[in-house]
């Protein structure tokens, strides 16, 4: 800054005859910057409405090696599998898309039902797809579903239980759709949905058992592929 510099020129003499002088305190701590600072990160948060949402999270199976294969056939699939959900889908069942990632979708709905009905819709879209594509060509979504308590703004949702959707759908199979118990409460099973108890499912990062169900469509089988490739750490009960 200039007038530290000619606070300096103007002491010079002084400075060489007594050296103790030349030695400066250092500032001050910028007190009133830090706090703005502080402001500026803990406004957004404390201003984000909560809201009881659904959550579906829907991914696309194996897409790193699909995207190997002929990634631009994929991207192309992708982009018109997002514009048929954001124009024709969601509109329909009063649905947010929150954010596409290339190989994976997160949408919010007021109701289980509607969330439910979308992911059997959108699983559709894709077998669709694959009748003119040769078996390892062929694209599958997977799908979880949670009813929870979610932080709000214009770009994305927030909170352990759009994890918990996450998790949950990477327990189902290609072409599944894998609800949480809060899920299953609100469907009118062989209304709105068939619904197969899976049992108490354990997840990773998550302390408790959750209980999952699968869901497919009413009057038809909940599993629509075979189960030779699951992966679960599930316990059935009777009921």
């Amino acid at each position: 800054m200039k007038l530290a510099d000619s606070d300096s020129d103007s002491d010079s003499d002084s400075d060489s005859a007594s050296p103790d002088q030349g030695m400066t305190a250092p500032p001050p701590p910028d007190t009133m910057g830090s706090a703005a600072h502080r402001d500026e990160d803990d406004l957004p948060l404390l201003a984000l409405p909560l809201r009881q949402k659904v959550v579906l999270v829907m991914d696309l199976v194996e897409s790193v090696r699909l995207m190997a294969a002929n990634e631009l056939a994929v991207i192309d699939h992708w982009r018109r599998f997002v514009q048929h959900t954001t124009r024709s889908v969601l509109p329909r069942h009063s649905g947010r898309l929150v954010k596409s990632l290339g190989d994976g979708i997160m949408a919010e709905f007021e109701s289980a039902p509607a969330a439910v009905a979308v992911a059997l819709e959108l699983h559709q879209f894709f077998a669709d797809v694959n009748r003119d594509l040769p078996p390892e060509a062929q694209l599958h979504l997977r799908a979880g579903i949670n009813a929870t308590h979610v932080y709000v703004d214009e770009l994305d949702i927030y909170g352990s239980g759009v994890n918990l959707a996450a998790r949950v759908a990477s327990l189902a199979s290609p072409g599944e759709t894998m609800v949480t118990e809060q899920v299953r409460d609100e469907l009118v099973v062989g209304l709105d949905a068939d619904v197969e108890d899976m049992g108490e499912c354990h997840l990773k990062h998550v302390a408790e058992p959750v209980r999952v169900y699968r869901v497919g469509a009413a009057a038809a089988q909940p599993c629509w592929c075979p189960p030779a490739s699951r992966k679960r750490s599930c316990i059935r009960r009777s009921r």
